[in-house]
């Protein structure tokens, strides 16, 4: 049965924006519905150190990429949307990898399912070019929404490596390894249980025993300035004993659909927005991030997402799947804004829970804390041609998983022509061919972005003229 739902006013929807962010956050997801439990044990058998140790049966396999198709279409990178982190590159020997452009940033790809919980994680790395204090880590059970997963690091110089938890950091150990620079080397993880292994070249190294987090997809990092590549991923389901385990078969249209990386998975998020008009909250939930057209997913079927918050009252959200005209963002998600001055949302737990046919699908909490951003400022534009130059002053404390927004509203109609998403670093840019009417009035903002809100600058208008 449908729950009660206090209705709220739906705001223009792209104002907001859904992507994965990469540094401590003070959000934590917990899933309430998974695959059901793994069985048929069967052996692992190692194989010779520096090549992939993934077992054979493909009934076993959750996830593998070799990039020899030419694509990395299973992979999902975190800054793709403004600049190419990582490309595919033929070796000498004709095998197909996957390298990173060396940048200031820490680079990473993601990729599996959130939903996953005991698995072995592989992928064979080689360093091309490094820096004093370069490092790779290999993580399990990461949550990018919590900012949360195991991991188990590589330093180069150094030769050592570690695993721990991250947010909050528990170490588990240090130590060192026999590791070469331009040399082929396997990282892989298992979690299985409370049993978190570490292994090097298929020499176990580190181990530790926890249960802060039962539940993620994997994630491979990269420090700044570093160059690598990688190939071979391979991800294989456990059973808790750390036993290799067939795959379980799905009892339910939606544990088929859970157990599927390329159905994806979806991303509750509560968010607070701050603007000069007053504070507001915003509760809405993604598809997956690895897509490149308006695809279904298992939000598209969905009839409702009902949100309760930490007083026990439910708040229906609205659909909304779009690609922006201008900069062809893709939208696949629910979302509901609350009123402008409604104020932040308060701390606990809030409950995302979907309907199919008057029944419950699933059910997801989120951990929220409150967060608020500061304001862009000084905002100014400037017509050239039939494009905008937009200027801004950026607020204190922008951090590089930020991001800006530039959003071009017709102030007549009160609809949205235009809208482009960019970095953390960015102060001014130029808008290109904006298919924006002589004559008529509009209006931009410049809000930022991180992974649990957003802030809106003041509105600028401004006449457009006959370029």
């Amino acid at each position: 049965m449908k729950k009660n739902i206090i209705p709220f006013l739906l705001i223009a929807c792209i104002i907001a924006a859904c992507l994965p962010t990469a540094n401590v956050a003070p959000t934590e997801i917990k899933f309430q519905a998974t695959p059901g439990p793994l069985s048929n044990s069967m052996t692992l058998a190692p194989t010779a150190t520096g090549q992939t140790s993934i077992v054979t049966s493909q009934e076993a396999l959750l996830f593998e990429q070799d990039f020899e198709s030419g694509s990395p279409e299973t992979v999902s990178e975190l800054y793709a949307k403004w600049f190419i982190p990582w490309q595919i590159a033929e070796d000498e020997g004709g095998n197909h990898v996957y390298c990173n452009t060396p940048n200031d940033l820490w680079l990473n790809f993601s990729f599996g399912s959130n939903f996953w919980k005991d698995y072995a994680i592989e992928i064979r790395v080689k360093s091309v070019s490094i820096m004093s204090d370069s490092y790779v880590s290999l993580y399990a059970r990461r949550n990018l929404e919590s900012h949360q997963g195991y991991y188990g690091t590589w330093f180069f110089n150094t030769k050592k490596a570690n695993l721990a938890f991250d947010n909050p950091f528990v170490g588990f150990g240090e130590t060192p390894i026999q590791a070469s620079q331009n040399e082929w080397h396997t990282m892989r993880l298992e979690v299985a249980g409370k049993a978190i292994k570490y292994y090097f070249d298929d020499q176990l190294i580190l181990e530790g025993n926890d249960d802060l987090l039962s539940n993620g997809q994997g994630d491979f990092l990269v420090s700044p300035n570093l160059s690598v590549c990688v190939d071979d991923i391979r991800m294989w389901a456990l059973d808790t004993s750390g036993a290799t385990t067939l795959l379980p078969s799905a009892t339910t249209a939606l544990e088929t659909k859970l157990s599927s990386f390329r159905i994806g998975d979806i991303y509750p998020q509560v968010w607070s927005h701050n603007s000069p008009q007053g504070k507001a909250f915003e509760y809405k939930v993604n598809c997956d991030f690895d897509f490149q057209t308006l695809e279904t997913c298992f939000l598209w079927d969905i009839d409702q997402v009902v949100v309760t918050n930490p007083k026990g009252e439910n708040f229906s959200l609205n659909k909304d799947f779009h690609t922006d005209p201008y900069s062809g963002e893709i939208a696949r998600r629910w979302v509901l804004y609350g009123p402008t001055g409604s104020g932040l949302p308060e701390n606990g737990t809030y409950i995302f829970t979907y309907y199919r046919d008057d029944q419950i699908e699933l059910t997801q909490e989120v951990q929220y804390n409150q967060s608020i951003l500061d304001m862009a400022t000084e905002i100014s534009v400037k017509q050239e041609g039939s494009g905008l130059h937009v200027k801004w002053r950026p607020p204190q404390g922008v951090t590089p998983d930020m991001w800006y927004k530039v959003i071009i509203w017709d102030d007549q109609t009160g609809q949205m022509v235009a809208s482009q998403a960019y970095p953390a670093d960015t102060q001014e840019v130029f808008m290109p061919d904006l298919p924006l009417i002589p004559g008529r009035v509009y209006y931009v903002i410049v809000p930022i972005y991180n992974n649990f809100g957003f802030a809106e600058s003041e509105r600028i208008t401004f006449n457009w003229l006959t370029p």
